[in-house]
């Protein structure tokens, strides 16, 4: 995450003022400030998707976001007409073939940002892929160590149940939430950002469960 400063740069003829802020799987944010136009992008977000497929190649010249923003109120009125907004969604080679299309439809133009983004963005959800979670096989009775009731320190109660082969996971006052095996003793939910791992003292015995989320670890006692 960057601290103090601020990054400055030239586009187009325009000093450019930028930040951003990135906490890995927490949040992000990019500021972007055009003192000559009196301009300003202020974007925040619940995950680190703002900035990180982008801040190790220069946020003002590979992100999408700001890609979009300076050809919409920068390059447009340099250009005196509208520049078309590519198709962010589609694969790689359809994606090309039409920055291709659109840069014979205006001159002066280079749709160089919009093509970095793009390459950064699916760099990263490609990475991303790469590192999720993929559920194991675990024999059923496994689970029949792990069910009861978990208590945290504030005093809010975990309650894990089964259903068949399938084992649950459910907070106080909350919806019920399927958890999925990566291994005997540590598993992920697919509906929520979370991991847990049940732990055991010297005796075999399950004592408590660990739940990991948003950069934070929660003890929860076995309590029944």
């Amino acid at each position: 995450m960057h601290g103090l400063g601020w990054f400055v740069q030239n586009y187009h003829g325009l000093k450019c003022i930028w930040h951003f802020g990135n906490d890995p799987d927490e949040f992000s944010g990019t500021y972007i400030k055009v003192p000559e136009k009196g301009l300003s992008l202020i974007l925040l977000a619940n995950s680190d998707a703002l900035s990180g497929p982008f801040y190790r190649t220069g946020i003002l010249t590979s992100s999408v976001f700001v890609a979009s923003f300076l050809r919409i109120f920068i390059s447009e009125d340099q250009a005196g007409h509208i520049l078309q907004d590519p198709n962010w969604i589609t694969n790689s080679e359809v994606f090309d073939a039409e920055l291709l299309r659109l840069k014979k439809l205006v001159s002066g133009y280079s749709y160089d940002g919009e093509q970095a983004g793009y390459a950064a963005m699916m760099k990263w959800i490609d990475d991303r892929r790469k590192h999720a979670f993929t559920p194991i096989k675990v024999d059923a009775q496994t689970f029949d160590a792990y069910l009861g009731q978990y208590q945290i320190a504030d005093g809010q109660l975990f309650t894990t149940s089964k259903e068949g082969r399938r084992l649950f996971l459910q907070q106080q006052g909350e919806t019920r939430v399927e958890l999925f095996a990566e291994s005997s003793i540590r598993f992920f939910s697919k509906m929520v950002d979370a991991e847990l791992m049940f732990v055991r003292d010297s005796d075999g015995k399950v004592t408590q469960m660990e739940i990991y989320q948003g950069g934070q670890t929660l003890v929860a006692k076995k309590v029944k």
